[in-house]
């Protein structure tokens, strides 16, 4: 059984971080470089764990619904952290995306985190932060 948890798990360690492997002809040590700096690889990995894996890491993946994944975006949002719930939904989507490209779920699987995205659309909540524009800025 895949829990969330193993679905963040795959996706920080094969998308975001750096991986570090020898080189069997050579057996020198190499770095393939994640699709983040550091910093960014450091910060995924923290969010995820604290605001995902910390409250349904444990459960199957498959069984995590939009109602869940919803929930748990609203929670983030009770708190005060628009952006970050926008990241987070971002990340957790992105995650189930990449573990459904590699046939870890049957084909009639639906990403419950892009379901949870069209959701709050549709309830216009907001998940980003007002950017105030040069125009308005005051000296």
């Amino acid at each position: 059984m895949l829990s969330v948890k193993n679905v963040v798990d795959l996706y920080v360690e094969n998308v975001i971080e750096d991986k570090h492997i020898v080189d069997e002809q050579s057996k020198k040590k190499k770095v393939v470089k994640g699709s983040r700096a550091i910093k960014g690889q450091i910060e995924t990995r923290r969010t995820l764990y604290i605001d995902i894996v910390g409250s349904i890491g444990e459960k199957a993946a498959v069984e995590i619904t939009c109602k869940d994944v919803v929930s748990l975006i609203k929670g983030i949002i009770d708190r005060g952290a628009q952006v970050q719930a926008g990241k987070v939904l971002s990340e957790l989507t992105a995650a189930y995306e990449y573990c459904i490209g590699l046939d870890y779920f049957s084909d009639t699987f639906a990403n419950s985190g892009l379901l949870a995205k069209s959701s709050l659309k549709q309830t216009r909540v907001k998940l980003t932060a007002n950017i105030p524009s040069r125009k308005n800025a005051k000296p």
